[in-house]
């Protein structure tokens, strides 16, 4: 699949994997973390600590949940 957005893996997702509580809330971590390199891709923003340590936590829940599928 080919997607001019990155939120198009979520809309992917969203059609593999069932529609239980941790995926969604799986998604949303993927979603934020996507919201935020927008930010900074398009908005030329500067980070805080604050702000890349709410990234941090973000990437970590979406990948301890992918680890866990590909187990």
């Amino acid at each position: 699949m080919k997607g001019d957005s990155h939120y198009d893996v979520i809309a992917l997702l969203n059609n593999v994997i069932p529609p239980e509580k941790k995926n969604k809330r799986a998604l949303s971590n993927l979603n934020k973390l996507i919201d935020h390199k927008n930010l900074v891709s398009y908005s030329g923003e500067v980070y805080q600590k604050a702000d890349i340590e709410k990234l941090r936590k973000h990437f970590d829940r979406f990948i301890k949940w992918a680890e866990l599928l590909l187990i």
